[in-house]
Formats: C-alpha cells, structure tokens, sequence
C-alpha cells in the first residue's frame, strides 16, 4: 500500500508496505543533478555526494561504515544528471536506524577540509577509471557530442581541473543552496508502517529550512557533429545517438516497445541480425534515457577494427529496415508481454520499488501501480509503435556517432558519410 506525507517544511515522505517481506530500503533523493551545476561547478554533485559519507557531527566515516555494516545492511549512493540519491538496503528492525544515519550524514556533515583533500584524489581515481573503461568513457564521449552546450552533456563527476579547483566554502554554499527540505523525498518501501517511518523522520530532524532554490533547467540543443577518438584497443566501441522522449512524454510507451524489439534483448533485430546471423560483434544493444525535457535513443556495439565497418553498415540497414518494413502485430504483442514480464520481475525487489516510487513523485507527484504500468503498456496501437518507428528512424531525423578505437578508424566513419 503506497501513502505520501508532505512535512511542514515541505519534504515529501511516501512508504510503500509490503507486508510479506521482511526487509526494508529506504531513500533520500535529492533533486539536484550535475546539468543544475553552473560552469564554475563542475562535479559539485558528484564530490558532494562523496563527502556526505566522510563524517557527521555525531559520527565519524569509519562510524558510519561500523554501524551499516554492524547489522548487515548496504549504504550507497548515485549521483545523475538531474537526482542525487542516497539508501541503505537493511532488515526491518533496523529500518529507524536508517533513517536516522541517512538524516545524519544529509544535515550533519562537517566538510573537514583534510577529508576533502583526500577525498579530491579518491574522485581523480575514479576519473581515471572511467577513462581505462572504454564502455564508460564512450558513454560521456556521446554526452558530449549530443548536447555540446548545455549542462546535461557534461562528465557528471566533473574533470581533473573542476576537481581540484573546489573550495570548501563553494561546496557548502552549493550544498546550502540544493539541499533544502522541499527539493527532499524521502521514500521507504518494505515492511514498514507509514505512521512510524514519519515519526522515525520528524525525530531525525531532516533539513529545517525550505527551500530557496527552483532548478532553472535550460531544455538542450541536439548536437549537429559526432566526435571520435583513438586509443590503443581491439575493439572499436561506438554509439549512434537519436533524439529519444522525455519522462512525461505520452509516447513513451510505445518508443518502449520499440527499443525492447529492436535492440534491447536476446531475440530483438540488432541482436539476431548482427551478432546471431553474421557474427559481426559480442556486444550490442539498445537502450533509452529519459529526463525531465529531454531524452536519447542510443545503439552501442564493440566489435573488431576489421568488422567495425560491416557492423556499422549493418546496423543502419536495420535501422532502415524496420522504418520500411515495420513491425508485425505478433511481434508488438511478444514486446508488450516482454516489458510486463520484465516490470514484474523487477516488482520482486524492494530496492527497485523504493527507487521507483521516489522517481515517480519526483517526476509526476504521484505513484503508479504494476496494474497501472501494465494497462499503460497494452493501451500502446500498432500506429503508436509506427509513429515512434519513424520518430526515431526517419529519414531527415538526426543521428550522431561517437567512436573509440584503434588508430585510423574514424576514417570508416567519414566513408559511411557520418560528419
């Protein structure tokens, strides 16, 4: 049963009770991402949400770890483009605890500055880690080539300049700015009662102010060149990027459907067609990413130098294909069963649901239900899914590509008549 109390300063807490379990995930999710950073913030986000774990008023770092990991709970955190969000995973006894550790370390934090100092090369490492990652770094490459100008494309931990530029009274006022009570959902699904997840809150003390901040959030622009870089790998890696669907966008679903045919699993088109039938890659799919104005369809593969080529030409000949031919009524039926099936399997997670409920009141101020989701899927039609279809594949409808590989690959691109 999902229940939603607004505090009198303005926070948002919802519950959802799943009786039959025994566990319980509980969230705070701010609304802030690295597109609300200004250029002079580069990676606050990110360093912030590293330096909440780095010591509170009452607690120590090595506290905190102590008393998580003391009654076998999980802690962790992610920052996105647009959320930042903190949980921990525990048994339901524990679940004031929780709270309380999550209230602790999101108002309490001190910012000692020999933290923040170590924690700088901590973030640099994992700069580094990205960049030896090649389906990570191919991945910002992208974010940069299709939204060059705006916020939304930037690396969301920042660059090595960024980092070591932060200060530690631009990181608190940062912070001061962004984590307020109103931009604050609290969420906690499993076995729990609403009344007393509230109470547990209220005697938390989470943030007493409200809030003074309105993201100012400036809708991106789709990038007109991809970007290529070469790197001493096997394997190129490539993206091709298209203009996708915001979160509250109606088409949604039916573009769901689509991706969950053409790239998204085992027995979709790109699947069978370019790793099944010709053997051209281990790796490829497609997938979706939403945001609250804007949104990207991307098709990612890696493969050979020597079949980068074919594959790629493969690729778009499915991409053709499909926005030709369409799309039977057998095979949208099979999706719709798919993504229901997928959903419902999901539903067996309390995380998952923790999560999903604090996304849905931070997008839509409201909660929907498996029922609700599943009726939602089956109202998609066949001229949906070709309306989506063209959307995405037709023929004056822009694509990017970005590529990592071996020296000399980026001239197959510009024979295949990408810019």
């Amino acid at each position: 049963m999902f229940k939603k109390t607004v505090l009198d300063n303005g926070t948002r807490v919802i519950t959802e009770e799943i009786p039959y379990v025994n566990t319980v995930s509980v969230g705070f999710w701010v609304e802030v991402g690295s597109r609300d950073e200004r250029d002079t913030e580069q990676g606050y986000c990110h360093y912030l949400e590293h330096m909440l774990f780095k010591g509170t008023k009452r607690r120590t770092a090595l506290q905190l770890a102590r008393e998580v990991d003391a009654y076998g709970a999980y802690i962790n955190a992610s920052t996105d483009r647009e959320i930042t969000s903190f949980y921990i995973n525990s048994i339901a006894e524990r679940l004031d605890h929780s709270i309380d550790i999550l209230a602790d370390m999101l108002n309490n934090s001190i910012f000692d500055e020999k933290e923040m100092e170590r924690e700088k090369q901590v973030v640099l490492e994992e700069l580094k880690m990205t960049h030896d990652t090649p389906d990570d770094y191919i991945h910002e490459m992208a974010m940069k080539a299709v939204w060059p100008n705006n916020p939304i494309g930037r690396p969301i931990p920042g660059t090595e300049e960024s980092i070591n530029g932060i200060h530690r009274e631009d990181l608190i006022r940062f912070y001061t700015l962004h984590y307020t009570a109103e931009n604050l959902v609290i969420a906690v699904t499993g076995k729990c009662n609403h009344e007393k997840v509230v109470a547990a809150v209220q005697k938390a003390g989470v943030f007493t102010k409200a809030a003074s901040f309105s993201p100012q959030r400036i809708p991106p622009e789709f990038g007109k060149t991809g970007n290529s870089e070469n790197r001493d790998l096997q394997q190129v890696y490539y993206y091709l990027s298209m203009p996708g669907l915001s979160q509250r966008d109606e088409r949604r679903f039916a573009l769901y459907i689509v991706n969950s045919l053409f790239g998204s699993s085992m027995s979709s088109i790109l699947f069978q067609e370019v790793r099944e039938r010709l053997g051209l890659c281990y790796s490829i799919y497609s997938f979706l990413s939403n945001y609250h104005d804007t949104g990207l369809f991307t098709i990612t593969c890696s493969t050979s130098n020597r079949f980068f080529k074919p594959s790629l030409e493969a690729v778009l000949r499915c991409c053709s294909d499909v926005y030709k031919n369409g799309i039977s009524d057998d095979d949208i039926i099979q999706a719709k069963q798919q993504l229901k099936g997928h959903l419902a399997l999901a539903y067996e997670s309390v995380e998952f649901r923790m999560t999903r409920i604090a996304k849905q009141e931070l997008t839509f101020g409201r909660y929907f239900t498996f029922d609700e989701m599943a009726g939602l899927i089956d109202t998609v039609t066949k001229d949906n899914v070709i309306d989506s279809i063209a959307y995405l594949f037709g023929e004056d409808r822009p694509c990017l590509i970005s590529t990592l590989g071996p020296e000399g690959h980026s001239t197959i691109v510009r024979e295949i008549g990408f810019q």
